[in-house]
């Protein structure tokens, strides 16, 4: 069974002893919130446990109505909370009607439309989504009386300014680089491609982290089919948390065993931009500030945002000799290596000298004859000016019976250079002794 198959059909049994079925916690189930305030709070406060960060600030709305307000202290913006929360539902001369009392039925609806003046204001009745609105930084406001509590958005995460990416600096391109924050990124992404063709599906990771991840592609121009399958890979995934892109990475591959990369990852938005251009699929994870590009092809890993800003006949010249230059650097060190140890005569006398030299910085050095006595030893020679003091007074001399004795040996061991015992021996120890 594949990897895909053993994500879609996991066993129940997984589930049910997973930590947020066996404990206590709230997303053990999905309990209704009751009328009662005070069974509520003490219901919250088991749930968070015995953490101090969880607030809950009690007041009265409009001087009649119990209530509390629920919020995480250092996920929560204080000034908003106090101006725009807590100081309109304070205030006595309230919404009223035309007997100077306030409607209870209506209580609800009069706070969310016209009393709150924040941006993302909703009514949720299931704890559970109540918990998750506070981990994530918003405030929950619950009224006695009342099985439906208000949320008002208010969260404040610090994060660094935006700056050069570090990994993929250009001469000629963007300055802009993504940080840790998913907002800030889908922000970038916005500003430079506004376009309604341009749908983002956010996704959350993690049976404890709950991390969010943002799938973005244009649907004119992407395959549907493909957004489809990346969508349904990140959310067979089920683990604990997800830290950084990398874990998705590995997930959602075609090959896990594979040397080489399936998914590309990028810093600059810019790049981002081009993919979805070209029918891409862009991933992004909050608090990572790696985007991920899927799928993606051997050349992708060979261009560079400046091949884009440059005329097309340089681009291609540029591209066509980091080729070469691979194709160069795998083949050409194996055709060295196969000239020096198989095919001793068609290499230069200098290439072999140095192949010499670079043998014994080595730990394992090249057995040579000694100056004194006429046995092999190996010795752990030192820097190249110790090795050509030691070997000066000896060079032409033994240059020449080198030279002699290679045309000698060369002539009787050519039929088996290889398996030939003076050859062998002639190669280790004339040549590394010049």
């Amino acid at each position: 069974m594949s990897v895909w198959q053993r994500l879609k059909y996991r066993k129940e049994t997984q589930k049910l002893s997973s930590p947020e079925a066996t404990s206590g916690s709230s997303f053990a189930d999905n309990r209704r919130l009751t009328a009662n305030l005070e069974e509520t709070l003490a219901y919250m406060r088991q749930t968070f446990g015995d953490t101090d960060d969880f607030k809950i600030r009690r007041f009265d709305v409009f001087g009649r109505f119990p209530a509390a307000l629920l919020y995480l202290e250092h996920l929560t913006n204080q000034r908003e909370m106090k101006e725009d929360i807590l100081r309109p539902l304070l205030q006595k001369n309230g919404t009223q009607d035309e007997n100077g009392i306030v409607d209870k039925d209506e209580l609800l609806t009069m706070i969310t439309n016209d009393i709150l003046i924040g941006g993302n204001v909703s009514t949720q009745h299931e704890i559970r989504s109540l918990v998750e609105q506070v981990l994530s930084g918003q405030v929950v406001i619950i009224i006695d009386g009342f099985d439906r509590a208000i949320i008002s958005g208010s969260s404040k995460v610090e994060h660094r300014a935006i700056s050069q990416p570090e990994t993929e600096q250009v001469i000629r391109g963007s300055r802009e680089g993504f940080i840790e924050s998913l907002g800030v990124n889908l922000a970038l992404l916005r500003n430079r491609l506004p376009s309604v063709d341009l749908l983002v599906k956010t996704v959350q990771i993690g049976r404890r982290t709950k991390t969010k991840v943002a799938v973005c592609y244009l649907r004119d121009v992407c395959n549907p089919a493909l957004a489809k399958e990346v969508i349904d890979r990140l959310q067979r995934i089920d683990i604990d948390g997800v830290i950084d892109s990398g874990y998705l990475e590995q997930f959602i591959e075609d090959h896990h065993f594979s040397p080489f990369p399936q998914i590309q990852n990028t810093e600059r938005p810019d790049k981002c931009v081009a993919n979805l251009l070209e029918g891409r699929v862009i991933i992004l994870v909050d608090g990572c500030p790696f985007a991920l590009i899927a799928p993606a092809v051997f050349s992708q890993f060979y261009q560079s945002v400046d091949d884009y800003s440059e005329r097309f006949v340089l681009s291609s010249f540029v591209r066509l000799s980091r080729l070469v230059a691979l194709l160069f650097s795998l083949i050409f060190s194996i055709f060295i290596c196969f000239c020096y140890f198989f095919q001793s005569r068609v290499d230069p006398d200098r290439v072999r000298r140095c192949c010499c030299r670079w043998s014994r910085r080595g730990p394992f050095s090249v057995p040579r004859r000694s100056a004194d006595h006429g046995n092999l030893h190996g010795s752990f020679a030192g820097s190249d000016d110790q090795a050509a003091s030691a070997g000066r007074r000896r060079t032409v001399d033994r240059r020449s019976a080198c030279d002699r004795t290679s045309c000698r040996i060369s002539r009787v061991c050519q039929p088996d250079y290889r398996r030939c015992y003076r050859s062998y021996y002639h190669r280790v120890v004339c040549h590394a002794s010049i």
